[in-house]
């Protein structure tokens, strides 16, 4: 198979173009599709966080606004009385955690209620009654024990609650002794300590709540950015700006790879590990290149007013846009490779179809012609027509499904396994 997947680190959502169509409201008859029967967790958050405004919660003087509104969160179904049993720290107001345990409650509840041949879908007269009656408002009794701790709906019994991980950061192993990375955790360890002091509620000696987490947050936010002035600040002037920063990764990026590829421990880079050393460093400032034209097609499209930022306006403008591109990309899809008429993609035609839309990117941005694509040939798709490659991106996506990022958050066929080779 060719390794046209690796396109995808590079053009995922992040190009310049005009928006595709706006997928079309379900009708009336329609009322499970997106919040129940298929459940669209990524539409649903948007489409949450669209109502809810700058602060990300939902009132109730929100949700009967939005319910006005065309393609909006609330649906026919909806009560808000019903959605504040989700409400755990019972401020009147619902966040995207609280409203998307909802939507799994209100699913595991219609599914009681209407799946008869118990396969977990509502298909024929089973979807028909389904739709009926939440068209008409009525929606089976639901509890709050009864939607996912992922906050996906849930598809059995219900799981305790489980909380929110803490900020990422990488394990340590024996061999990162006297490394940059230990330096990083033994300064997040002390931050741990010294945060458990004032905001631990549950005397594990650790914030691990989600409301630990929440009341912590501006301290953390805090300290990171003296961090970062301390650390990128090079001309003095209390700010750290884009220049500042990214020579100041870099930095960091050429003492990890020192570290790694000084394999005697020696403080000297030698025969094979220079030679390492220089191709990995080739292979970052590729990607470093990638991730700055990433960067500057991404601006184009939002930054309407040219001033380099994006304001509150052009940030609600990412969501819906994205939104629409995802949809009218699912059609195309299925309007290409559906070769049955059934309307859906079968796992046979999934695999035709990734192989045509590989073939179409190989045809367009493969330069020298060996069957990949490098890093040095993605950026210079985005430079080329960041139109097309984000329509081949986006296709692809759709044709091979929600496992096209693979175990884990990112591996299968695209990002995590992208960087094949590298000239």
């Amino acid at each position: 198979m060719t390794r046209f997947s690796i396109l995808l680190v590079g053009c995922a959502a992040l190009f310049a173009w005009q928006p595709f169509a706006a997928a079309q409201d379900s009708s009336p008859a329609e009322v499970l599709r997106g919040a129940i029967d298929p459940y669209s967790l990524g539409s649903e958050r948007t489409r949450f966080l669209r109502a809810a405004g700058v602060d990300s919660e939902l009132s109730e003087d929100e949700f009967k606004k939005n319910r006005e509104t065309s393609g909006g969160f609330a649906r026919v179904f909806d009560k808000f009385s019903t959605i504040l049993l989700f409400d755990k720290n019972k401020n009147k107001q619902v966040d995207w955690f609280e409203a998307s345990a909802y939507r799994g409650a209100v699913r595991a509840a219609v599914l009681a209620e209407y799946d008869k041949d118990g396969n977990r879908k509502l298909t024929g007269p089973e979807r028909e009654a389904a739709n009926r009656d939440l068209a008409a408002g009525k929606l089976p009794r639901i509890s709050a024990d009864k939607s996912s701790s992922s906050g996906r709906p849930s598809t059995g019994a219900a799981r305790p609650a489980a909380p929110p991980s803490e900020p990422r950061v990488r394990s340590f192993r024996p061999s990162d002794a006297g490394s940059p990375a230990e330096a990083r955790r033994r300064e997040w360890e002390a931050l741990q300590s010294r945060l458990a002091k004032k905001y631990d509620k549950n005397g594990n000696g650790r914030i691990d709540g989600r409301e630990e987490w929440r009341e912590a947050g501006p301290e953390v936010r805090e300290y990171y950015r003296k961090r970062e002035i301390e650390r990128f600040d090079s001309d003095g002037d209390g700010k750290v700006s884009d220049a500042e920063r990214r020579a100041g990764r870099e930095r960091d990026i050429r003492a990890n790879l020192r570290w790694q590829h000084d394999k005697d421990r020696d403080g000297e880079l030698t025969g094979d590990e220079r030679e390492a050393y220089d191709k990995a460093m080739r292979n970052y400032q590729d990607q470093a290149e990638h991730g700055e034209v990433r960067r500057q097609v991404f601006m184009n499209r939002f930054d309407r007013d040219r001033d380099g930022e994006l304001s509150e306006a052009e940030r609600a403008e990412i969501g819906p846009f994205y939104e629409r591109v995802r949809e009218e990309a699912k059609r195309s899809a299925v309007k290409q490779f559906d070769q049955d008429g059934d309307g859906e993609l079968s796992q046979e035609e999934r695999d035709a179809g990734r192989k045509a839309v590989e073939q179409m990117g190989l045809k367009q941005f493969d330069a020298d012609g060996d069957g990949e694509l490098s890093v040095r040939e993605r950026t210079a798709a985005m430079r080329k027509d960041p139109v097309e490659a984000e329509r081949l991106f986006h296709l692809y996506m759709a044709v091979a499904g929600p496992r096209s990022f693979g175990q884990g958050g990112a591996g299968g066929v695209g990002p995590a396994r992208s960087i094949q080779r590298n000239r």
